[in-house]
């Protein structure tokens, strides 16, 4: 289901991003693991240093 339509989309991301590991050098997102390289699905941009414009 698309992040639009799914009220739930980022805390079934959270979880899923907290349950794989990533290995990339960068920084993560401390709410939901993602990275440069692996950004929250639809993108997302570092709105603080340790949060993504996501979990804002």
């Amino acid at each position: 289901m698309s992040p639009a339509f799914d009220p739930d989309w980022h805390e079934k991301m959270m979880a899923e991003a907290q349950s794989l590991p990533c290995d990339c050098p960068g920084p993560h997102c401390q709410r939901c693991g993602c990275c440069d390289e692996n950004p929250c699905e639809g993108g997302c941009i570092w709105a603080t240093p340790n949060l993504c414009s996501r979990c804002v």
